[in-house]
């Protein structure tokens, strides 16, 4: 995660949040999706 300083220093702490929370969000699906694929993937391969 990168510091508001890095992003050119006049970024609205409220900004900077929601960045934060859609980034964490984004993350957490593909984090979802990968768990849900990997158990898929594992009930198909064991009968």
């Amino acid at each position: 995660m990168f510091g508001p300083e890095e992003a050119g220093g006049n970024f609205p702490p409220e900004d900077f949040a929601r960045l934060a929370q859609a980034r964490f969000a984004n993350e957490l699906s593909g984090f979802i999706i990968t768990i849900a694929t990997i158990y898929a993937a594992a009930f198909f391969t064991n009968p």
